[in-house]
């Protein structure tokens, strides 16, 4: 069965990639749904394949077939467009969401079980660092980079201009040219950003984190596969560029091998759209 899936506000390049990934791993090991792919902007973050076409790219015309008659099940990931009314009169709905609060339209799904606090469904990410950096850094910088994706407290700040990182944060920076030089990553509790630390874990980058997305990541990349401050930010950045910080991202790598794996993701996706279309598991259709 084909499913149409709409894309808007998943904008990030980590973002995007978890989209593109988890398309690619129903496509090739579903023999029940079949993605079709429609992006709101570009498609730069999304891995290529045919899978995956811009909504700009479209005439009028195809997308007032797409909107009024293609499939019987719809999935959207990020924010609704105006015309989803239309979609939910005569489709199934599934809506996945990074936002706190979000106004649902559909089905509610995260991508994360700690950000699953109102009984959504949970899709496992999947986590192909390929999908957001076709190639490493060719060069490095001068001294180490950490990257903010999250604003320092005062205590970091102290602590960064103490050594020798040069800090840049990410909403100043040409984010896939200052990820792929990144020596640590700086995140808070954010959805997003737990996403990309086990985008940067599966590089090989060390994770620093405030002590407030602990439950996030402990999720997301396992206890011991990130550094929180104990006291002391210089001593936690210090070891972050040492053995400590890469047995930590080693460990990360191993938590996410181990459970984010493609099989896993597609029966969740799997089950997901089975009962959403069916009244219960004997195949007989809602009404």
């Amino acid at each position: 069965m084909d499913c149409v899936w709409y894309v808007s506000g998943f904008d990030r390049p980590w973002e995007a990639a978890v989209v593109g990934a988890l398309a690619g791993a129903l496509s090739e090991g579903s023999a029940a749904f079949h993605p079709e792919v429609y992006v709101e902007g570009g498609t730069a973050f999304f891995p290529s394949g045919g899978l995956v076409r811009s909504w700009q790219s479209m005439t009028i015309a195809e997308r007032a077939r797409l909107v009024t008659f293609k499939g019987r099940l719809w999935h959207l990931w990020g924010e609704a467009p105006s015309w989803w009314p239309l979609v939910r009169l005569r489709a199934q709905t599934v809506h996945t969401s990074l936002d706190a609060d979000p106004d649902w339209s559909g089905q509610p799904t995260r991508l994360q079980s700690w950000h699953a606090r109102h009984g959504e469904n949970v899709i496992p990410p999947v986590f192909d660092a390929r999908a957001v950096w076709d190639e490493p850094a060719h060069e490095r910088e001068a001294f180490p980079t950490l990257i903010l994706a999250a604003k320092p407290d005062r205590a970091l700040r102290e602590a960064i201009s103490k050594s020798e990182l040069v800090a840049v944060p990410l909403s100043a920076a040409r984010t896939r040219d200052a990820l792929a030089k990144a020596s640590l990553l700086f995140v808070d509790d954010a959805a997003t950003n737990a996403l990309l630390a086990a985008y940067m874990a599966v590089r090989g980058v060390p994770v620093v984190a405030q002590p407030r997305a602990e439950v996030a990541l402990n999720a997301t990349l396992g206890e011991g596969g990130f550094l929180v401050p104990r006291g002391d930010w210089k001593e936690t950045l210090d070891n972050a560029q040492g053995p400590p910080g890469r047995m930590a991202a080693a460990a990360a790598r191993r938590h996410l091998a181990d459970t984010h794996g493609t099989e896993r993701s597609v029966r969740a996706l799997e089950s997901l759209y089975r009962s959403v279309l069916y009244a219960d598991g004997k195949g007989n259709k809602k009404k």
